[in-house]
């Protein structure tokens, strides 16, 4: 009897369990069948390309060329300033009262420097900007750097570190297409040339409105213009140094480059008479083609 009632009992289960199953595979139960929450495969994974993005070339340009010298001249009075970037170590304005052969620090408390102006030996401006680079602004001295007052932006040139130029009247403006402008010469108010990151030399007499091409320097990182004098540095291969080259601003024919070892970083100033090299050291020249380093 007792045999016979565990045999009924076994069999209950067995059909228990077997209702269940059934229950589960048509979905009776919660959480089963077609509404269960199935965990999808993961996908393998997509394969992408590990080269940056690139904006289009019409809304950049080139990368700026590496950090060089800007200087200004009065006399046998230099200023020069490192080119920073808008952050890490700030610009470093410096002037040297006898032709480049010693220097000192001013006490310039910008950024960053896009040009130097001297109007008399201890009276000039820097165009540049405060750390960050928020905005262009212009610092003026008149006791030879030892303090320096903002003032506006509005009324001066200068390149900019976007590749653009500034012009009189505050507007910026692009005097090099798809390229950079690596290097400023102002004139007057209304004229400048602009060294393009592209070797192209060009001239604006309109403010700005309009660049015409006049001339090319490959390589060019610096220029200088003084009434019909034109001097054009240049980073070029087989030259060790700065390649600096000579003309005239009628034509703007320039005269066979000379090779000046060590000047790379270098930027070229215009005399009264004659020239310099300005960067961590400082070269002259009386007749623009041949240069010596100053003592």
């Amino acid at each position: 009897m007792t045999q016979r009632r565990l045999g009924v009992l076994a069999l209950v289960v067995m059909l228990l369990a077997d209702a269940v199953l059934l229950a589960w595979v048509f979905g009776l139960l919660p959480g089963s069948g077609a509404d269960a929450a199935v965990p999808e495969p993961a996908a393998a994974p997509t394969a992408t390309s590990a080269s940056p993005s690139v904006s289009p070339s019409t809304t950049s340009k080139p990368a700026a060329p590496a950090a060089r010298y800007v200087a200004t001249s009065v006399g046998d009075t230099l200023w020069r300033a490192s080119v920073a970037r808008c952050t890490g170590d700030a610009a470093v304005v410096e002037r040297s009262q006898d032709g480049g052969a010693s220097w000192e620090r001013t006490r310039y408390d910008g950024q960053v420097v896009y040009r130097l102006r001297l109007t008399e030996p201890s009276v000039g401006f820097a165009v540049g900007a405060d750390r960050g680079c928020p905005e262009t602004v212009v610092k003026s001295t008149g006791d030879g750097g030892q303090t320096w007052q903002e003032t506006s932006a509005g009324q001066t040139w200068a390149p900019l570190r976007d590749g653009n130029v500034l012009v009189p009247g505050g507007e910026e403006v692009d005097a090099c297409g798809s390229a950079r402008a690596v290097g400023l010469a102002p004139v007057d108010e209304t004229s400048a040339w602009a060294a393009c990151s592209d070797g192209t030399l060009r001239r604006t007499t309109d403010t700005g409105a309009s660049w015409e091409g006049v001339g090319r320097a490959k390589g060019v990182t610096s220029l200088a213009v003084s009434g019909e004098r034109l001097l054009v540095g240049s980073v070029v291969t087989g030259c060790d140094g700065l390649s600096v080259a000579s003309g005239t601003t009628s034509q703007a024919d320039l005269e066979d480059a000379t090779c000046v070892s060590g000047a790379r970083t270098a930027a070229v100033v215009l005399g009264e008479q004659g020239g310099w090299l300005v960067g961590t050291s400082s070269w002259s020249s009386a007749d623009l083609s041949s240069w010596e380093p100053v003592a």
